[in-house]
């Protein structure tokens, strides 16, 4: 059987909903496990609390954003295009 592996670095994981719960630590154990991670947050507190692990340089990207809302939406579109993201994965935690 042929096993492929994901190599953590050369892609992004996206994962919504990481101010708590399990997007937060999602996103932590990706960050120890050596991923890059993408983390959206509702709220600018919620950035600034994921970044505060200390995570790896280049490793984590956070982006204030509220995916039930067109604005952001495109903002982030922008932003992802700007920063030449490749994203191998998303973890959509949120209800909308």
């Amino acid at each position: 059987m042929c096993e492929k592996r994901i190599i953590p670095y050369r892609r992004w994981i996206l994962i919504t909903g990481c101010d708590s719960g399990f997007g937060y630590l999602a996103a932590q154990q990706l960050l120890e496990r050596g991923f890059r991670v993408i983390a959206l947050c509702l709220t600018e507190r919620g950035c600034q609390d994921l970044s505060q692990g200390k995570p790896p340089h280049g490793q984590l990207q956070t982006i204030q954003c509220d995916i039930s809302r067109e604005e952001d939406l495109n903002r982030l579109q922008v932003e992802l295009f700007h920063i030449e993201v490749k994203v191998l994965l998303e973890v959509n935690n949120c209800l909308l």
